[in-house]
Parts: C-alpha cells; structure tokens; sequence
C-alpha cells in the first residue's frame, strides 16, 4: 500500500503560507546572478499513444509539474505586496497553526474537514503558486552602457545587476540597454524529445490555467456572502468564509503565476536545458510499464538531489491525485 503522506507531513502543515520567502537560500547568502532561480519541469505521468482520426496517430505529451525555485535576493523589497504579505500571512498561519494544536473537538473536526478540502485541490495550482507575480520579483539582468561619440573608452560597460520591470520599462528610452538573463529551465532529455514543443506545451498551459484559476476566484468570490449567516452564530468561527477566503487568495495568486510563466515564455526568459541529474532519477525509478512517472522514490530523489524538500507536499499531492485519477480510469 503506498503512503502518499511522509512522516514528516501533519495537518497544521496543509495550509501553508504561500508568502515571499527564499526556495534555496537567505538573503544574507549572496549568490552569483545567474544562480539565483531555477525552474524544474518534471513529468507526472507517461505520453500514450492516441488515434487521432484514421490516417494519423499523434503522441501526447505528459503532464507536467512546473517548480520555480528561486533566493530571496530577487524579491522586490520595494514592492507593497511584497512588504505586507509575510505579515499578514504569517498571522493566519499563526492562527492555522492554534487552531490544529486545540484539544478541542469541535476544532479537531474543523481541522479533520479543512484538510480533506485541501487534499482536493488541483495540484496544479501548487505547482503556479511557485511563480511569483511579475511585480514581485526582481529580474537579473546585465546592463550595457552604450558608447557615445566623446566616450573614450571603447568598450561597453557589462554590469550584473537586479532590476523590476519598472526600472525596466523606465530605461526604455534611456541610453542604458539592459538584457534580462535566462533563467535556466531543466527538463529531463528521455521524457521530453523537443524542447520547442516543451515550451508550446507549457505557454498553452499557462493560458488554460489562467483562465481557470479565474473562473474558481469569481466562483468562491460570489459564495462568500452565503456563509454570513454562520458568522452570526456565536462562539462558532465562519470557517466556511475563512476557508473561501484563503481560496480565493491563492487562486489569485496561481493565476498571476501561470501569467508570470507565460510573459517569461513569450519573451525568452527561459533557457531550456537537458538535465542529466532528472534523466537518471527517472530512469533509475520508473519500470518500463509504469503509468505515473512522478513516484514516492522519484520524489524522494528529486527532493534530495535538487534541494526541493519546500515542494514535497505539493509532489505528495500530485501523486495522490494523479493515481486516484488512474484508478477511476481503469
């Protein structure tokens, strides 16, 4: 029987703040620019061959689990979201935290209910959650100075600096150039035969994605007012309208992360590279038969090797769902 939850995983960890904070290392561990963030495509389950109509037979690509990791040096200090929501979301996961601690009966059925409702959640909104919105995340880039006519020296000046898409946009018409670095996005050679289609696949995912974290954002928005009636009752928490309400936060959220990596894909941000280290965690994991690639072993693997252990609930998740999913399907 597999066990989809580790030891290390306990319900007052389900509800997580998704706040600003580092998915490698402090701020205080300066890195080099172009060691600042990383993005991780791993395959969830195996492409299968699908009649198209009676002259064509097309492949389909896997599902894919998208992981941005990335230092805290490339948050934007001076961002009012950025500035505001540690705080705030550090006190509702204070509160969670209370809350699963209680002795009392009815709050261990509130916590019992809320973490089955989490379990249910798409995994592919952990998986944008990663992606912090364009406002909040400081692009690297090397900013040329360009030579003019009474310039003496020769040479462009190359200096790696952090910079907002503000301080972008502003520079636009200035004589200052700035080239925005690549950020490496690793994907596993063996699973994934053309890095072109890889990144089709995934823009089209953004887009679906998207437009469905909107639609669950106005869905939970318009369900709020009805669960005033409970808030009225005394001694009783709105739990149904905290629940909404956290909802409708990492909807919003996911959807300005899918929209993230999308702008990311559009203008060239990602380098798309073939990764040795996940071609052999797969390998050496997954049987030639196997249905989801994304198992407890290749998670493990991947959570050690890639320094990912923020992301084990969310890969936990994905394997839950995705077996569940097979199972009705056979």
């Amino acid at each position: 029987m597999i066990s989809f939850l580790p030891k290390t995983t306990s319900k007052r960890s389900l509800i997580r703040p998704f706040r600003f904070q580092s998915t490698i290392a402090s701020a205080n561990s300066a890195q080099p620019l172009n060691n600042l963030a990383q993005v991780y495509v791993l395959p969830i389950n195996k492409p299968t061959a699908t009649s198209g109509d009676t002259t064509t037979t097309t492949e389909e690509q896997p599902e894919l689990y998208i992981h941005f990791k990335y230092n805290e040096q490339l948050l934007n200090s001076s961002s009012t979201i950025v500035r505001y929501e540690n705080q705030f979301i550090t006190k509702a996961a204070k509160t969670w935290k209370n809350l699963a601690e209680s002795d009392k009966p009815i709050n261990k059925k509130v916590v019992n209910f809320v973490t089955k409702l989490m379990e249910t959640i798409p995994w592919a909104e952990n998986s944008m959650l990663t992606f912090p919105s364009q406002s909040a995340l400081l692009k690297q880039v090397s900013t040329v100075v360009e030579n003019t006519k009474d310039s003496k020296d020769h040479h462009n000046a190359l200096t790696p600096v952090l910079k907002s898409i503000h301080d972008l946009e502003q520079e636009a018409d200035s004589k200052l150039a700035s080239k925005v670095l690549q950020i490496p996005t690793y994907f596993p050679k063996s699973l994934v035969k053309n890095p072109n289609e890889l990144q089709s696949q995934i823009l089209a995912i953004t887009e679906k994605y998207e437009a469905q974290f909107n639609k669950s954002m106005l869905i939970n928005t318009c369900l709020i007012p009805f669960t005033l009636p409970v808030a009225l009752v005394p001694l009783i928490p709105n739990v149904p309208g905290f629940y909404l309400a956290y909802r409708i936060y990492c909807n919003y959220k996911a959807m300005l992360g899918a929209r993230h990596l999308g702008e990311m894909i559009k203008t060239g941000e990602l380098k798309f590279m073939e990764s040795g280290v996940l071609d052999g965690i797969y390998q050496a994991n997954v049987q030639h038969d196997d249905k989801i690639l994304l198992n407890e072993k290749v998670i493990e693997d991947l959570i050690n090797a890639l320094d990912l252990e923020s992301a084990r609930p969310s890969l936990i998740k994905t394997l839950h769902q995705e077996t569940k999913k097979l199972s009705k399907e056979e």
